[in-house]
């Protein structure tokens, strides 16, 4: 079931829109990234929940013919997991659209979800197929760390990729710069570090880069660098919210006031997670189910007993 709704729109856009590249996840932040911007995202442990996010960031690129920049210790892994575009047909929009309308049971109540836009130039990926992997390869800008010493060459280095990335001297076409998992890769310090992200920001905020950085773990210290930092709670196991895998959490949202517009509440979203998709919902708690009359009828028996 979607608690969102497509939203057509068909007005000139924005050239300084970003996108994610997941419905629901930019449908949340109201449609309102831009290029220079930052996002943090805090690994969940044990599970990778988060990776299902970037194959979204970075397959959505893949197929507007948008450039990634990827930055991954075991970076071939993501020439491999690039997912194929699903095409919708009219019976599964009109189904979708019927499904918005179902109420969802909440603590044995009747109660409805909250409707959200989705921009309707963001598609919903397969996650269970990939794309040819050496299609993807002449796509992907792939790099890992073994020769990066320190982090004022990764800087160099970062900036070489995008100076290589524009096609011409006013390509302004959105450009994504993932970096995953550097943080026990490459030596620095404490003082090395904060330089580091503050001449990146700096670079992205002079670019056409909508940059993500994985976090291996909770950096509230961190947060001036970036523009929102969203963190994955994982829910296995978890018998009151049973049907979700996760849960989405916002711990900064936007820069210098950029979204006003959006009412965004925590501990609000849940992710759900298939062989084919990775949904975020409202949570809402599993419906324990009324006893059948005979369970009933047993139990009055005994206490009469």
């Amino acid at each position: 079931m979607s608690n969102f709704k497509r939203n057509d729109n068909s007005k000139k856009e924005d050239p300084n829109k970003a996108y994610f590249g997941h419905p629901e996840l930019d449908a949340l932040l109201g449609n309102t990234l831009l290029k220079g911007q930052i996002i943090f995202i805090e690994q969940d442990s044990p599970t990778t929940i988060y990776k299902q996010l970037l194959r979204y960031c970075i397959g959505n690129s893949f197929h507007k013919n948008h450039a990634s920049i990827i930055f991954d210790q075991f970076c071939e892994q993501w020439s491999k997991i690039v997912p194929k575009k699903q095409v919708e047909n009219q019976s599964q929009q009109e189904e979708k659209e019927m499904q918005n309308k179902i109420a969802w049971r909440y603590n044995q109540m009747q109660q409805q979800f909250t409707i959200k836009n989705i921009d309707s130039s963001i598609f919903y990926l397969d996650l269970s197929k990939s794309e040819t992997e050496q299609t993807v390869e002449n796509h992907l800008k792939l790099n890992n760390y073994d020769e990066i010493n320190n982090l004022q060459q990764f800087l160099q280095i970062i900036t070489k990729q995008y100076q290589k990335s524009l096609k011409t001297s006013t390509d302004s076409t959105l450009k994504k710069l993932i970096i995953h998992d550097f943080w026990d890769k490459i030596p620095y310090n404490q003082q090395e570090l904060y330089q580091f992200l503050y001449s990146l920001k700096v670079l992205i905020r002079s670019s056409f880069i909508l940059c993500v950085i994985t976090l291996p773990d909770r950096r509230m210290d961190l947060m001036q660098f970036c523009d929102f930092y969203i963190t994955i709670t994982q829910l296995f196991g978890n018998k009151e919210f049973s049907e979700f895998q996760g849960m989405i959490k916002f711990d900064k949202i936007g820069w210098s006031g950029s979204l006003k517009q959006v009412q965004l509440e925590n501990d609000k979203w849940g992710i759900k997670i298939t062989q084919k998709s990775l949904k975020i919902e409202q949570l809402y708690e599993t419906a324990i189910e009324d006893d059948s009359e005979e369970e009933q009828n047993k139990k009055n028996k005994i206490e009469q007993f």
